[in-house]
């Protein structure tokens, strides 16, 4: 059986300490990323789909009803991709990064699909009211989004994540030699 000193008990419990004390910290940094990153994403999508709602508004005052929008993606991109290129001529908030994170639909006020995927609509979704004259003739509905869906978010998360664990084996490293050199410098006097 090998039977340890007080060099190494004092190194074993010194170091436990600052394992505990980094293993905490970077279980706490990392929620706070991700909890964070996935709330950026949720105002970013509820942005873009009041910008989305407004621009309908505006283009079913000028055409009257919903037939230019039925079925016909191409105004959505369209309008979507105005946003970007009015971006950095207009003197208003900054947009968010480009591209939609979350999928989308365009219901009347009837609930009848305009645009977006076929299927049930979503009944935990973001909802934006388009109203005309205080009356709501339609609505941006857009899933949440509770999880990375774009390839750069995983990506950038990924790359977050790796350079954390990194941060945390150097930072073991040096815990373990100032630990040593602690325990050993202590017990000098003693010995």
């Amino acid at each position: 059986m090998i039977r340890i000193g007080i060099t190494g008990k004092l190194f074993m419990a010194i170091f436990a300490t600052c394992m505990l004390v980094l293993i905490t910290m970077h279980w706490g940094v990392r929620t706070s990323f991700e909890r964070g990153f996935i709330d950026y994403i949720k105002q970013s999508n509820e942005q873009r789909i009041a910008m989305l709602s407004h621009a309908l508004e505006g283009e079913y005052q000028h055409y009257g009803n919903w037939d230019f929008l039925r079925n016909n993606d191409q105004v959505i991109y369209q309008i979507m991709r105005s946003f970007e290129q009015n971006q950095n001529s207009e003197s208003r908030p900054s947009m968010p990064p480009r591209g939609w994170r979350a999928q989308f639909w365009v219901v009347d006020q009837d609930n009848n699909l305009l645009v977006g995927h076929s299927g049930h609509l979503p009944t935990e979704a973001s909802r934006s009211a388009i109203k005309v004259n205080d009356q709501v003739v339609g609505w941006v509905i857009s899933t949440p989004s509770e999880k990375l869906t774009r390839n750069a978010d995983i990506t950038f998360d990924q790359q977050q994540r790796r350079t954390s664990w990194f941060i945390v084996g150097l930072s073991t490293l040096l815990a373990a030699a100032v630990t040593w050199v602690l325990s050993r410098g202590m017990l000098a006097p003693v010995k």
